[in-house]
């Protein structure tokens, strides 16, 4: 069976993971068809005209209800909006202007409550009063509007439908109404879902003056609504609601809000104002003419945002004005590269990134960024302007090529970034795009700035995957590309695969035939060719000189293989590494690159160790070379003078702490002296945050091997020093399966149960303060409770809670994860509870795994240690009332079906009688399904108000 949920006017809103169609007004074909097929009798010029009237809006009922007034021999061709509407308003009956003001005063809001009367949050009086009617009569008038068709009912809802008809109804009211008194009743006297559902109406009426002019009051510099920074939820939500009345006033306020800096609650908070907002100057930005403010508010929220963040952020929204499809905005190319290029010229180093990344958008001839929804008000919308025609295509990506060439010759500018952003563009605009002049001027341009190696890459690639999939054309398209972009000498074809920035250096070398997929001898080609080419440079001294700044300040995936090859071949080593050292210090020290310097190092160390331990003790305490130490002996190795070079070091201090963390990587430390390891973690730890990165190292030291081999006592003796420096941060929570590592290793035995246990109390401490959730330290605390389970058991169940304890004991929580106590091997619970079984069966009931977990149509089970519990122990009863409570407990809300799931567990125990609970589980089980039915007629009752409401 398959189950389709529809859910209306989701608006934005869209949910994470689930498929939404919008659906879209009929068309007037549509429309046409289907009154001639219900009323046979109309002429098909009547049927047209009813069809593509603004009153039937593409509603078919209300065309059919409008086609039903026509009489025998009548004609409506002749009849304009106004008076359709009228005859389907009165659908044959006398005017009553009564009847006509309820409607109209009902289609100020969006939606109403028709059924309550009386009361703070009755809503009918309110509109009743505007009208001078009473509440019966205006219920009266609504029942009768119901019949007409022109309301629907939701449950106690009601709302005048379609909204052609509401809209053209709320009009009316607006000239017919004080504006003043409309405002008393539905915003200052209301409750807040009638204000937000007035808001929503007002949003739909731009066309209307009274409308436009509330708005634009509302949204003034004095007016309820013109403070965006200061507004509650409630006026959010009415600000986002009247925006599309009055676009130009919504920037206006929210430009106010912006200019105010750091002190404007629009900048300085992540939360749903500042979302809002963005979306909203997103949506006006439509309009060409007020483009370039949208994107300066914009740009203003993408400086506020997090550093990365890419949740549905206001750069995420810049992004998609400047692409060339489905940008949802109608400013013109010039408008968008003006303002490209005000940005890159910007002295703000963030406005000049965005710029650049606005460019490299523009230039994307694929792969563009979802389209943000275009619903805003009643304002018809498509995708906004797009190049379709070969002209506008070309006018596109010209205009937007020149302005790149433009930046690189424009001195001053850091265009790496650009090089970088266009690289992987260039085989779309060539082969899509079509631009090939333009292309080649851009390469000329950026190629001036040196060797453009991404470009050749990328560009290989894309023949690469063309001749994969046989795209002849594109081929011949992309190879005089390639031609240009190809190295021509020796520096640049090092500079193509050694600086190269991904794996993707495999489209450089030409494969055997059989073996174009083959990524292993792609790789070992390009090893070879790398090292061979670092042979190649360490004998040119001209060379290295050309290539020594890029080397130490550039980035590559075979730097470290090309450095190797020079430490392989050096006729001079100890000059080219004080070259090195040299070009080091002329590069920003967030800048620095050793990769070459380690591969250096460990080709040296292979071909002259006694030449490599030269520079290796030269490099300690060096003031350049002694920040890297730690990552450059770990090149070379870490025999025994290895070890004491880097104890050392960390005696020294030149290098921070966290560089030792190298030594964590892959079997660094496999053949070290365990002595001179323990030494060093030790002499780590008294670091300021050391004791992580000791941690890290002696976790990975102990991985993949057999927790049951004898090691070192010395490396127990520092494992159990490191643990004692625990006190469960969120810094230590990373480092989780480290710790469990460890303590399995180094708490075995008896003399690692009184730190278990202590480890144990500090946890407790640790999570009662919020400092940890009982969700923290899973893996940890598995380990403490199988490697020392009575230990830990006492400390965690049977402790009395430290008087420091300043919240909830973690271990009577009952969202406790079961796994931390399913650790503890069977033999040993049940020992431990034996030792008190009056309290101890009924605490352990409280924690161990009592189901087994379950998928698809499979039901749970008992778990063997939850029979055990049962069999063992002397109060059964008591037992099973602490597992029947966790069933009741699991979860409610969405989970009420695995609850339901989980109850049947009581039904299957004790079927045979031998432990005497039938009985009792049966009942508890009873007792259970009352409470999952009330739950049920809750959730019922609640997804019933959600599904009747109309906004």
């Amino acid at each position: 069976m398959s189950l389709l949920t529809v859910e209306y006017d989701i608006r934005d809103d869209e949910p994470e993971g689930s498929d939404t169609v919008k659906l879209e007004a009929a068309s007037a074909d549509l429309i046409e068809r289907v009154i001639r097929l219900h009323v046979p009798d109309l002429t098909p010029h009547d049927a047209a005209t009813i069809a593509r009237s603004d009153i039937s809006g593409g509603n078919a009922r209300i065309a059919l209800a409008l086609a039903r007034t026509h009489r025998p021999g009548e004609s409506l061709s002749h009849l304009n909006d106004a008076e359709l509407f009228r005859r389907l308003f009165q659908q044959r009956n006398e005017h009553d202007p009564r009847l006509l003001a309820a409607a109209e005063v009902c289609s100020l809001v969006y939606s109403f409550d028709a059924d309550t009367v009386t009361g703070d949050g009755a809503e009918l009086p309110l509109l009743a009063k505007l009208v001078g009617q009473s509440v019966d009569e205006l219920y009266r008038h609504v029942a009768v509007l119901k019949g007409r068709d022109l309301v629907q009912q939701r449950g106690r809802w009601r709302a005048v439908l379609p909204h052609a008809v509401a809209n053209r109804l709320a009009k009316a009211a607006l000239k017919q109404l004080p504006i003043a008194s409309i405002e008393a009743q539905l915003v200052d006297n209301g409750s807040v879902r009638i204000a937000r559902s007035f808001s929503r109406r007002l949003g739909y009426l731009h066309d209307s003056a009274e409308a436009v002019a509330v708005a634009q009051r509302w949204l003034g510099r004095n007016g309820r609504l013109g403070e965006v920074d200061a507004l509650n939820e409630l006026g959010m939500v009415m600000f986002a609601n009247v925006a599309p009345v009055a676009p130009k006033a919504a920037l206006e306020a929210i430009e106010r809000a912006v200019a105010k800096g750091g002190q404007s609650g629009l900048l300085d908070e992540a939360g749903r104002r500042r979302h809002t907002a963005a979306h909203l100057v997103h949506k006006i930005a439509y309009d060409a003419a007020l483009f370039d403010r949208c994107v300066d508010v914009l740009v203003a929220f993408a400086k506020a945002e997090k550093p990365n963040d890419n949740s549905d952020s206001a750069s995420g929204l810049l992004c998609a004005l400047f692409q060339a499809r489905s940008s949802r905005t109608h400013a013109t190319v010039d408008q968008r590269l003006s303002k490209i290029r005000t940005l890159i010229r910007s002295a703000d180093s963030s406005e000049q990134a965005m710029g650049f990344k606005f460019l490299t958008t523009m230039l994307k001839t694929a792969r563009f960024s979802p389209r943000p929804s275009s619903d805003f008000g009643n304002l018809a919308r498509d995708l906004g302007y797009e190049p379709h025609t070969p002209a506008q295509i070309e006018e596109w990506f010209t205009l937007s090529i020149q302005l790149a060439a433009d930046l690189f010759n424009e001195p001053g500018l850091p265009t790496k970034d650009l090089r970088s952003g266009l690289a992987p563009l260039l085989p779309g605009l060539c082969a899509d795009a079509n631009v090939h002049e333009a292309v080649e001027l851009l390469i000329d341009a950026a190629s001036a700035k040196g060797y453009w190696q991404d470009a050749w890459v990328s560009v290989r690639s894309a023949i690469r995957f063309a001749h994969k999939h046989n795209h002849t054309r594109k081929i011949e398209r992309l190879r005089p590309l390639e031609r240009k972009l190809s190295p021509s000498n020796l520096s640049e074809r090092i500079r193509a695969v050694v600086f190269c920035q991904s794996y993707r250096a495999i489209d450089l070398v030409e494969l055997e035939m059989g073996q174009e997929n083959d990524f292993e001898a792609a790789r070992a080609k390009l090893d070879a060719l790398a090292e061979e080419y670092g042979r190649q440079v360490a004998g040119d001294a001209e060379l290295f000189v050309e290539l020594r700044s890029a080397i130490t300040a550039g980035s590559g995936v075979y730097l470290g293989v090309f450095g190797r090859g020079m430490g392989l071949a050096a006729d001079n080593p100890e000059a080219i590494w004080k070259s090195l050292r040299l070009a080091l210090t002329e590069v920003p020290e967030q800048d620095r690159n050793i990769q070459a310097m380690l591969g250096f190092i460990e080709g040296l160390n292979r071909r002259s160790p006694e030449q490599a331990v030269k520079l290796l003790d030269a490099a300690i305490d060096d003031d350049v070379l002694g920040v890297f130490f730690p990552v450059i002996q770990t090149a070379a190795g870490l025999d025994v003078a290895g070890m004491a070079r880097l104890l050392r070091a960390a005696n020294i201090g030149h290098a921070p702490v966290w560089r030792f963390s190298c030594l964590a990587g892959g079997r660094a430390t496999e053949k070290a002296d365990p002595v001179m390891l323990s030494e060093l973690l030790k002499a780590l730890a008294t670091a300021e945050h050391g004791h992580l990165v000791a941690i890290d190292v002696l976790a990975m030291h102990f991985h993949g091997h057999n927790h049951d081999r004898i090691w070192s006592p010395d490396l127990i003796t520092a494992g159990k020093s490191l643990l004692a420096l625990v006190r469960f941060s969120d810094e230590e929570n990373k480092l989780d399966y480290d710790l469990s590592n460890i303590a399995s290793i180094c708490l075995k035995g008896p003399g690692g149960a009184l730190m278990a246990a202590s480890l144990v109390k500090e946890y407790r401490k640790a999570a009662s303060e919020r400092f940890v959730s009982a969700y923290d330290f899973n893996q940890f605390l598995s380990a403490l409770f199988a490697v020392q389970p009575e230990a830990s058991l006492d400390a965690s169940l049977l402790e009395p809670p430290d008087k420091q304890l300043q919240g909830r004991d973690p271990f009577e929580d009952d969202d406790i994860p079961v796994g931390i106590f399913g650790s503890v091997p069977i033999e040993a619970l049940m020992a431990w509870c034996l030792k008190d079984p009056q309290v101890r069966f009924e605490r352990a009931a409280t924690y161990v795994p009592y189901m087994t977990a379950a998928s698809g149509n499979e039901k749970p089970t008992w778990t063997p240690v939850a029979l055990e519990i049962l069999q063992a122990a002397p109060n059964k009863a008591a037992v099973l009332e602490r597992f029947t409570a966790r069933v009741e407990s699991s979860g409610w809300g969405n989970e009420r079906a695995d609850i339901e799931r989980r109850a049947d567990l009581l039904l299957e125990l004790d079927r045979d009688g031998r432990l005497g609970l039938r009985e009792f589980a049966t009942e508890a089980h009873r007792k259970l399904s009352e409470i999952i039915k009330c739950q049920r007629e809750w959730e019922e009752k609640r997804e019933r108000e959600h599904d009747e409401a109309f906004e």
